[in-house]
Formats: C-alpha cells, sequence, structure tokens
C-alpha cells in the first residue's frame, strides 16, 4: 500500500503544479493530456510547441522530475506507440475531440483505471 501511496503524492504535487501554472498563465484553459502509467510516471502530452518552454521548466521544478516525461506533438499519432498500460488519464484538451480522446485511451486501460476529463459538467 506505501507504493499507492507515494503515486497519489506524486499524482497530487504534479497536478498542483499543472493547476497553478495554468491558471496563472491561461485560466486553466490548458491543451494538454496527461497520463499516469503503472510504472509511476507522468506523460503529459503538449499539442502546442509553443508552450514547451512556458510548460518545461514547471515539470523540471516538480518533486519527481525524472518521472515525468513531456512529450510535444499530436497525442494521436504518438501514444498508441508507447505501448502504455494506463492507471489514470486526465483530459484538458480540445473540448470537441473528448469522444476521440475516450477512444484512444480505454485500449490502453484496464479494470480498475480511472479517466478524468476537465470541464464536462461546464454549463450543465
Amino acid at each position: 500500500m506505501q507504493s499507492k501511496s507515494k503515486f497519489i503524492d506524486l499524482v497530487e504535487e504534479c497536478r498542483v503544479k499543472f493547476q497553478e501554472s495554468y491558471e496563472e498563465e491561461f485560466g486553466g484553459n490548458a491543451k494538454v493530456i496527461t497520463v499516469f502509467s503503472e510504472a509511476n510516471t507522468v506523460v503529459t502530452f503538449e499539442v502546442n510547441d509553443e508552450q514547451e518552454c512556458f510548460t518545461r521548466p514547471w515539470l523540471e521544478g516538480a518533486p519527481y522530475p525524472a518521472r515525468v516525461e513531456m512529450v510535444v506533438g499530436d497525442v494521436f499519432e504518438l501514444l498508441p506507440p508507447m505501448g502504455l498500460d494506463i492507471d489514470v488519464a486526465f483530459v484538458d484538451a480540445n473540448k470537441r475531440e473528448y469522444v476521440a480522446y475516450y477512444e484512444l485511451l480505454m485500449p490502453m486501460m484496464h479494470s480498475g483505471s480511472v479517466m478524468l476529463a476537465d470541464n464536462t459538467l461546464w454549463d450543465g
């Protein structure tokens, strides 16, 4: 149970850093998909290469920077070949493509996995 606690701590610390930085810069409107894999690492995808210079220092300042990988580019092209077994996926991206993100992620998830989608209850 100790490893799950450390994993939850890692997720929470990274979430706080992401939330604070994106809310400060964009009012919370980040175009990021973050995937938490079974290896206790965080893989985050940023489609906008212009955001890399802004985002990378936050990732490097996280408590476990060696466990955070930032991938710049199209998640639909780059994620499938990675062959991840996903425990938790947080989707904060183009809201019109949420069904496509769901279809992309579901085959990589297993019983007990969780997918979180930002702003799904916005305005009702």
